[in-house]
């Protein structure tokens, strides 16, 4: 009784919110470290150390685990030592330390499954495809997701299914199977109600409100995250979820606001265009206060900052943006340092309990008597051995992605997909495509003005401007040659919005350059100029060399693309008829006449604004 008790108090204490309310709880808990360790319930000691552990920051959160794994150990606990190792896995994921995560959830797995706790090997199986899903590695982890699920469904946890059946939508919208992604959301959700777990529910309703925004069915999406919201609200949420939501329903305004007036912004929020893009950037305020209060690394909110500047046609600070987000998303010292911070912060909260709880355990271990130890070696043995096994596995795993996100960077992903199968990617002919040049204007002539520095800094600016617009587009970058960027619409995925995409980009384009050359004129520097031309047509696209191949086009289309460039007028987009038959009804094009095309005789061109 006396054990209930106390764990009944423990769970109180553990109930109570940051701030005030959170050291409230630790002093309860300190408290009842005291009263315990009068007392002979070793168990329950372990179980408050990993309470405790969950508390504080990461260095501090470490010592109490480590602790609590001492104690198990020391009683020969085989459930305490089963769930200190689970307790690692979770903590280790946290900060992204994903081989120690791995290797204490491989050492928890057989000692839940020998205990016959099928929940606890069931949230075991998931923290692992967790683990693998980090790491973008969605075949492993849909494979442990699914182990899961059926441990869960025998065991007839609602709360547990709907949680991996949310987990296998992610998987599912990773890999773009959208609609099985919906329908994995829809049960989760179902579930998260039934079994009254609001965070559940919250959390799965922003992900259906992304796949209505995905379909275009901006009402409903609009509901699935206001209800998302009300709900974290009612539950007072401070967590990196809540970031997340406001992260989303950011990008939900941010798409209304690019699809345009008809569709979304008259119909559904009643409101202009600038309106909503200005919506759009308070959540994500909201979602980066968030995220550093709770500790996250916000790099995905910075490329959100650069994609929502870029739509404002704010090109200077995207890019600085876009920056920040490469720096925290490509260095890990950067993001070593990022974390270390916030760990800093959480100690400082830590150390206000840190001697108290010491002393305390200090007496607790005084008075435990010496335990004979039953260690089954010859079982431990084989797990450390299996866990080791894995390691290596995991670390072969992770040299691959690293090469995978290499040649992402190259190479389409499509293309870069049928490579990792085949060994090799077939050349495909592409009926309509629309190709786009770009050349800076004299630029012989102003690289002997400039530094060798200034060159390549200014090359880079700009041309790191036109690859976030591209994205943005959804066209493809295909290489640069020189002072020349060369992209292209409707490949490798085929569309029938090339044509306008292609001119889309290009005018964002016009308009950073523009913007940038006045800033350069202001103090007194060197600007570039360019000429961008435009023609659509069918192609050839594949891989070429087998040193430093990269995905390239061929074909008439891309010649006549170049001269439509060459053909062109500096700060001008320049197309040739043929585009302008596909774009003509979306922009203001103004008709040039018959001009000599260089090689191609005398070809019908038009400007467009």
């Amino acid at each position: 009784m006396r054990s209930k008790v106390l764990l009944t108090l423990l769970y109180i204490a553990f109930t109570c919110s940051a701030g005030y309310a959170e050291l409230q709880g630790r002093e309860k808990i300190d408290s009842l470290l005291k009263e315990m360790s009068h007392q002979q319930e070793d168990t329950n000691k372990v179980m408050l150390l990993l309470e405790l552990s969950k508390t504080y920051g990461y260095e501090g959160a470490l010592t109490d685990a480590n602790d609590a794994l001492a104690l198990a150990k020391q009683l020969n606990w085989e459930r305490g030592i089963a769930l200190s190792y689970f307790n690692f896995g979770g903590l280790y994921r946290r900060q992204t330390n994903y081989p120690k995560a791995l290797e204490n959830l491989l050492l928890a797995l057989p000692m839940f499954h020998a205990l016959g706790d099928k929940l606890k090997e069931g949230w075991t199986l998931n923290y692992i495809g967790k683990t693998y899903f980090d790491q973008a590695d969605f075949t492993s982890a849909q494979d442990y997701f699914l182990k899961c699920l059926k441990i869960f469904e025998e065991v007839g946890d609602k709360y547990s299914i709907a949680g991996t059946l949310n987990d296998i939508a992610n998987v599912n919208w990773e890999r773009k199977n959208y609609t099985r992604a919906y329908e994995y959301y829809a049960k989760a959700a179902r579930l998260f109600d039934e079994s009254g777990r609001i965070n559940g529910s919250a959390m799965v309703r922003i992900s259906l409100g992304d796949y209505y925004t995905k379909v275009g069915d901006y009402k409903k999406a609009l509901d699935q995250y206001s209800t998302s919201l009300r709900m974290y609200k009612l539950v007072n949420n401070k967590s990196d979820n809540l970031a997340y939501a406001y992260a989303n329903v950011s990008r939900f305004y941010r798409s209304v606001a690019t699809d345009g007036a008809t569709n979304g912004l008259n119909a559904v929020l009643k409101c202009s265009r600038t309106d909503a893009l200005m919506r759009s950037k308070d959540y994500l305020d909201s979602a980066l206060a968030i995220s550093v209060e709770v500790g996250e690394n916000p790099a995905p909110i910075y490329k959100d900052y650069s994609e929502l500047y870029a739509e404002m046609g704010n090109y200077k600070v995207a890019l600085d943006f876009h920056k920040r987000y490469t720096k925290l998303k490509d260095s890990l010292f950067s993001a070593e340092n990022y974390k270390k911070f916030n760990e800093l912060t959480m100690q400082l909260i830590y150390d206000k309990k840190q001697d108290s709880t010491k002393m305390v355990l200090a007496q607790i271990e005084a008075k435990q008597q010496a335990k004979e130890k039953k260690q089954t070696t010859i079982i431990y043995s084989v797990v450390a051995g299996l866990a080791l096994l894995l390691i290596f596995l995991f670390f072969v795993q992770k040299e691959r992605k690293k090469t995978e996100s290499l040649l992402l960077n190259i190479l389409p992903a499509e293309v870069a997909e049928e490579l990792k199968e085949k060994g090799s990617a077939e050349a495909r002919q592409f009926k309509s495509a629309t190709v786009l040049f770009a050349d800076i204007k004299d630029f012989t002539q102003l690289s002997e003005k400039l530094t060798a520095t200034e060159l390549v800094d200014e090359i880079n600016t700009c041309f790191s401007a036109f690859d976030i617009i591209m994205e943005k587009h959804g066209v493809e970058k295909i290489k640069t040659i020189g002072d020349a960027y060369m992209a292209a619409g409707g490949l490798p995925i085929i569309n029938n919005t090339h044509a306008e995409d292609v001119v889309s980009a290009a005018l964002e384009i016009q308009q950073f350059m523009a913007e940038h050359r006045r800033e350069r004129q202001a103090t007194g520097r060197l600007f570039f100029e360019v000429r961008i031309g435009i023609h659509t047509g069918p192609v050839v696209a594949g891989i070429v060399g087998i040193k430093k191949f990269a995905y390239d086009i061929w074909g008439d289309t891309v010649n006549t693309a170049s001269r439509m460039e060459s053909s062109g007028t500096v700060g001008k987009v320049n197309i040739s008829e043929t585009t302008y038959e596909l774009v003509k009804d979306k922009f203001n094009c103004e008709y040039r006449g018959e001009v000599e095309a260089k090689g191609k005789g005398v070809k019908k061109m038009y400007f467009v604004s």
